[in-house]
This record gives C-alpha cells, structure tokens and sequence, in this order.
C-alpha cells in the first residue's frame, strides 16, 4: 500500500517490490473525485503508469481530468452514468494505445508498452461492475492481445485467496479461470475496499492478471529525462518554447546514444579500377609533398597528376554511364528516374550556354507593385500546424543529411513516435503566435571543404557549409509554407 502525505489513503495503490525505490504503477478509483489527490501522488512518487477505475467521466468532457506530464486514454462509459476507465502514462515511456475487442461486461482501456529485454507488454485498466458476472469469453479476449498481459483493476471478485473473508460468485470463477486458462493472480498485501459500515468487513476487489510475463515491473522502459515530464500542456511563453526545444533535444540525444552502434567505415565504396584508386593515391601524396616542399617542380608535377586523374575519372565515368545505358531494363532502379531526367523540359535550357535576356520593363513593374502593396495591413493570425502536416514534413525528410549541431538526424526526427510529433506541433504553434523562432534553431555547424589546388593555410581556400537542426528546418518550412500563401493572397508576389 502506497500512503503519501495529502494523498492518503487512496482507494487502492499498489506498487511491486523492486530492488531500487521506483513507482512504477498506481491504480484508483472515482478518478473524477479524486483528482487533486492523484496529482498530488504521481508529482512526489514519479508515478509512470496510472490505471483508473469508475472515472465517473464523460464523453462530452474529452479533455477533463488531465494531469501534466502524461499522455491519457480513456474509455467512458456512453449508455449509463458512471463507469469508465483511463490509463496515463508519462511521455517518456514508449507506449501507445490499442483496439481491445468487443467485450460484454468488462470495460477496458488498454495500452502497448516497451519493456527493456521483454519486448513489448499490453496493460489493461479492468472495471467490472459488482452486478454483472465475470465472462470467460471476456478474460480470453483481452488475454488474446499479446504474448505478455497484465490487467489490472477492480474485478469485484471475493476470494479467501487473496485475503477475502466471505468468497462471491465472481471470485470462485476467477480462480478457476486462473487453473484454466493458465494466468496468475496478483494480489496486494492488504485490503483494497473498507465499507462504509462498521459490521462489514474490509475486502480484496481490486486485482492484477498476469500471463506471459517473466520479468520485475521495474523493467519498464524509462527515459532518465525528467524534465521531459515537466514540459507544459499548453505551451505560451518564449521561455517555455526554448525549455521545451531543450528537454525534447536532450532526450532524443539520449535515445540515440543508447540505440547507436559503431559500423566500420566501408572501404572503397566506389568501385572505382584498380589503376585509378593508384593513380589518386600518387595525386595525394604528390599534393602532399608540394604543400610541404613548394618547389616549381613539385607543383608542375602534382598539378599534372591532378589532370591526369581528371581525365581517368572522365574515362570512368564515361564507361559507366555507357555500361547502364547498354544494361538498363524498364525494370532497373534508375530507369524512370533517368527517363524523367532525358525528357524534363529544361533540359535544353540547362545545356546552353546562352543566358536569356533580362525584361527590364518586368522587373520595374514587380518593383512597383511591391512598393504598393507593403502600405497593407499586417496579418499575425497565421493558421495553426496540424499533426497530419508535421507528420507529412517529417516522412519527406532526406534521413542522408547531415544532423546539425544538437546532433539529431533526420533519421532519428523520421522514428519519432506520435507524443513527441504532438509535443513538436505545440512547439510550432506556440512559434507561430508569438512570431518567435528559437535561438537555438538558429545556430548551425559550420564545415569547411577544402578547394583543390588552393593553400591550405588560407581562408579563402575553404568553401563553407552551414548544418542547421532538422526540427529547425521543419519549422522553416511550416513558416514559409503560411508566408507564401499571404504573399500569393495579398498579390505581394506575382506568379
């Protein structure tokens, strides 16, 4: 039995031994009534799982009894009033919902959770009301989720098993569903029910179910960033956006960093002959030898090996490109790409070396124009970003590209799960109406590439390339996306 100073007791908290102090589960009932309390609980515990019973909720409240830091599912009861069970769960957990099947007297919430060196393990919040029986048939179905299953909840089932001094029908059925169906029955250590009358007496109605499921609970998997958790709901200020950008940040890099491994660099991926690759080494070596040694005759020498690699290369290339125009089938990786390419009408234009002639008069009427049409007035209602839009941005990301300097790649933005895309949009909106974009995302990695035949020792013999954050460059595209829309609307530019 869990008991916190201004939470306690609750109608029923149970918590399984672990070898280190973490909560890992709470259970309760008449959520509705026993809001602040469960807040109060889950802040000084670190609660991760939160399974509710007779939320007393209803459909037409969808946000009511939200707590702040977790992600809730629900299912309320729609043909009577009461009822109704609820999850929460934190957003560092990596857990989603599931579809539970049609069930004839249970009501059910269940959700999928990942558990370190187990797989995955379905949890299910279990109501059963006290008039109605306990169905095999319902038991099968939800045991049927998933190789592991816990339910936990309120069964209404009495038992002398698990400490019940007068047994009912529910509870002799359920331990011979136990010997039948092969799952275990979990019990707390003390009573889960105390009467409101003196002369009955306390009972054990609130119960876990397990089946498949060989592990401790303090294995579910947890990300150590709790100041993910404490992100807000609602995202207002510009503090809260760069605290925001910061926790998500630091937790991705931690992801990442447990989930990488180290791949040997592969060795001349371009299959490049024989004599080339020497031909290149002799061209380095040779550049090498003149920077150290800045002798006219070193230089004519490395210059002249630059030109004749210049020229294999142009060879090489040129028998490739012959080998695939002699072996490509309609069925070739490449074929409609190069097609596309053959038949694009710009082709022509891309191949000339003439530069088509300037319409003065044109640019003078866009100038014009523009001058006009700035005397508007400003427009700061910019439609809100959607999930399905951040959604579509994020699968069009190129996941070869660079990552910028908080070192997330876009391989990484491609594999968020729905609560971090959720968090990511409210970041966005909360940009978007307070015209803010994010010093951070603003700040980018700076790489030189060295010019070829140039001093190394020079500035100006590097060509600079800027990597910016990949969730940085989602939000430019979000913001260009509305300003273009304005722009086209207002006629600031002309199509």
């Amino acid at each position: 039995m869990l008991n916190a100073p201004g939470c306690s007791p609750p109608p029923y908290s149970w918590t399984p031994k672990t070898k280190k102090p973490f909560h890992s589960l709470i259970q309760c009932a008449r959520f509705a009534k026993q809001h602040s309390r469960a807040q109060t609980c889950t802040k000084e515990y670190g609660i991760d799982l939160v399974l509710v019973q007779e939320t007393f909720l209803k459909p037409s409240r969808p946000r009511s009894c939200a707590l702040p830091g977790y992600i809730q599912l629900r299912t309320d009861r729609t043909d009577a009033p009461l009822g109704g069970t609820a999850i929460y769960y934190k957003r560092s957990l990596h857990c989603c919902p599931i579809d539970l099947p049609t069930l004839s007297n249970i009501e059910a919430t269940g959700c999928r959770l990942a558990v370190t060196g187990h797989g995955t393990l379905v949890i299910v919040s279990i109501y059963l009301p006290s008039s109605k029986s306990l169905l095999r048939s319902d038991l099968e179905a939800l045991l049927a989720l998933g190789d592991s299953v816990i339910l936990f909840g309120d069964f209404n089932s009495k038992n002398r098993k698990w400490g019940c001094g007068i047994p009912n029908t529910n509870g002799t059925n359920l331990y011979k569903l136990s010997k039948e169906l092969k799952f275990k029955i979990i019990a707390p250590p003390t009573p889960t029910h105390y009467p409101d009358t003196l002369t009955s007496r306390p009972s054990t109605l609130d119960l876990a179910i397990s089946k498949g499921v060989s592990l401790y609970l303090h294995c579910i998997e947890e990300i150590d960033t709790p100041a993910l958790n404490n992100i807000p709901d609602v995202i207002q200020t510009t503090d809260e956006i760069d605290s925001s950008i910061g926790a998500l940040t630091n937790h991705i890099q931690k992801v990442v960093k447990r989930c990488s491994r180290e791949v040997p660099a592969a060795v001349d991926r371009r299959k490049v002959p024989a004599d080339a690759l020497e031909l290149i080494r002799a061209k380095n070596a040779a550049l090498r030898h003149a920077y150290a040694y800045p002798t006219s005759e070193n230089r004519c020498r490395a210059r002249a090996l630059q030109r004749r690699v210049r020229a294999r290369m142009l060879e090489v290339k040129n028998e490739e490109w012959s080998n695939l125009m002699e072996d490509i089938t309609p069925s070739h990786q490449a074929f409609w790409k190069l097609t596309k390419a053959l038949k694009s009408e710009g082709l022509e234009l891309q191949c000339s070396h003439t530069i088509p002639p300037v319409d003065i008069h044109h640019i003078t009427r866009v100038e014009e124009e523009i001058r006009h049409k700035t005397s508007l007035e400003p427009r700061d209602d910019l439609s809100p970003v959607s999930l399905d839009e951040v959604q579509k941005l994020v699968k069009k990301l190129n996941a070869k590209k660079a990552p910028g300097l908080d070192g997330m790649s876009n391989k990484a933005i491609k594999c968020f799960p729905i609560t971090f895309l959720s968090l990511l949009v409210a970041i966005v909106n909360a940009c978007l109406k307070n015209c803010y974009f994010p010093p951070v995302w603003k700040e980018a990695v700076v790489i030189g590439i060295h010019k070829p035949g140039k001093p190394r020792d020079l500035p100006a013999s590097y060509r600079p390339i800027s990597l910016l954050s990949g969730l940085g460059k989602i939000n430019e595209k979000i913001l260009k996306s509305r300003l273009s829309e304005y722009l086209f609307s207002k006629g600031l530019i002309i199509n």
